[in-house]
């Protein structure tokens, strides 16, 4: 899920935003401010993955609340959201690091493909707005220090920034899969970004991990790939001929077409294939809105040689390059299936030798729902100084004969006290199920606030244990 916050300082406008980004299955709007000043609180309070932001408002501007951001060591992800266009304003936005800019007058499309570009590491510049913006820099450049020229424009970002001037519909495709080739961009960049890219592989084993949860070994042929371990691939569930009927149901009845599904990759780099593990959802009537589409076809009936379609691979949930410098303690806290992303940040960090301590603390109702487990048994049994595993059961009967280490109940306050000794300096990396869309809409419909889940109640535990919000990073579903 992309965590999204939305500042401006028009009550109708944070509105619509909201209600228009909530019509996507992968976007969440966490955080809302209507000036300059509560947005610095509300980036102080709340972490986000992309965050909109009006250029113009009361007490502090966007581009103010970006450099002073900037100043503090906190970069914001920020598209910079206007009603006008002025060269200065554009400029001075890059400079405070601003990954896009946007006219107010934006598609749906265009919004939600430049939130989910810049939540994937890159920047989304409107074509209306590049030819300003190149003229900009070029008149910068004889007037700024190449140590202050903006960093969000490599050379790459540039070319692709001259291809939108000559052919926006390449650009636009290039911000949806950044696959403009390089004779579009004609040219030899300095530093090629990583692409996003549609490929066919084959399902090469299909691992049982619980009963309702599968990993599906893929096979890529000889391509070198190129991610990092938390990213994820997506699925379209139209490449799918057995689902065709239930697509179109599904779409029939939502009004709108059914979007790609995004799957965690439990690999990590160095492994041989790359691999994802889905956990079937489930349709419970009066609580789920609509059964699930993709997940039961690919957990029970998906054999080994099948084909498929893959696009891949980007994500935010990932290892800052500073991480050692950052923390000496990384805490992995999941729940089911969240367990994914993290035990493949867990095996890359292993196998890179990176010198961080790893507590993997992971919620099932049941030994029997735990995923990887005779994994994370031999990765602790090797490394037994640089990882503890921890089990938080809610509906075991008796969890004690599964060692010391495997707790009863959720995760409390006093197991993370136990295994957290140091709030003050370790890292968080939190996933599992949150509140999401429809569970809003419908405790709205009862006047009531949506009950917890697990990753609201992770999030209140560490804060109390006095974890700071940027020192937790956190990818959610549900």
């Amino acid at each position: 899920m992309i965590r999204v916050i939305v500042i401006d300082d028009q009550t109708l406008v944070r509105l619509g935003l909201r209600n228009l980004l909530e019509l996507s299955e992968d976007i969440e709007v966490v955080g809302e401010a209507s000036d300059g000043e509560e947005a610095l609180r509300v980036l102080e309070e709340t972490s986000a993955d992309v965050v909109l932001l009006d250029v113009r408002m009361p007490k502090k501007s966007g581009v103010e609340v970006l450099e002073e951001r900037k100043r503090a060591g906190r970069p914001t992800p920020a598209i910079l959201l206007t009603t006008f266009d002025d060269d200065s304003v554009v400029l001075a936005g890059i400079r405070a690091g601003a990954k896009g800019f946007l006219l107010k007058d934006v598609s749906l499309q265009q919004l939600t493909d430049a939130v989910r570009t810049v939540a994937g590491g890159g920047t989304m510049f409107q074509p209306a707005l590049t030819e300003r913006v190149l003229r900009g820099l070029e008149s910068l450049r004889p007037q700024i220090p190449s140590s202050e020229l903006p960093d969000p424009l490599t050379s790459r970002e540039t070319e692709v920034l001259r291809l939108a001037q000559r052919r926006p519909e390449l650009y636009l495709a290039h911000v949806k899969t950044e696959q403009a080739t390089r004779a579009d961009l004609d040219a030899e960049t300095e530093s090629p970004r990583k692409r996003i890219k549609e490929m066919e592989v084959m399902v090469a084993d299909v691992v049982t991990e619980t009963p309702d949860t599968t990993t599906l070994v893929l096979f890529t042929g000889n391509d070198r790939l190129e991610y990092r371990a938390g990213h994820f691939l997506t699925l379209d569930p139209h490449h799918f001929t057995a689902l065709d009927r239930f697509t179109s149901f599904l779409e029939d009845q939502k009004g709108k077409r059914e979007p790609p599904r995004a799957y965690s990759l439990t690999s990590a780099p160095h492994e041989k294939h790359i691999a994802i593990t889905i956990k079937e959802e489930q349709y419970v009537s009066g609580v789920t809105r609509y059964p699930p589409l993709l997940s039961p076809l690919l957990v029970r009936r998906m054999p080994r040689g099948t084909r498929m379609r893959i696009t891949g691979f980007t994500g935010p949930y990932v290892l800052p390059d500073d991480i050692e410098q950052r923390t000496d303690h990384l805490v992995h806290l999941v729940a089911g299936s969240g367990s994914v992303p993290n035990f493949a940040i867990l095996k890359d960090s292993l196998h890179t030798g990176k010198k961080l301590r790893h507590t993997f603390i992971y919620s099932n109702k049941t030994w029997d729902d735990v995923a990887f487990r005779a994994l994370l048994q031999e990765l602790e049994a090797k490394s037994p100084k640089r990882l503890t595993v921890v089990h938080a059961l809610t509906r075991q009967a008796d969890p004690s004969v599964f060692g010391s280490k495997v707790r009863p109940g959720r995760v409390s306050f006093e197991l993370l006290q136990e295994f957290i000794p140091d709030p003050d300096s370790a890292i968080v990396y939190v996933c599992g199920p949150a509140i999401g869309v429809w569970d809003k809409k419908a405790a709205a419909a009862k006047g009531e606030k949506p009950p917890q889940r697990f990753m609201e109640h992770a999030i209140e535990l560490l804060q109390k244990l006095g974890v700071s919000h940027d020192r937790i990073k956190r990818e959610s579903y549900g």
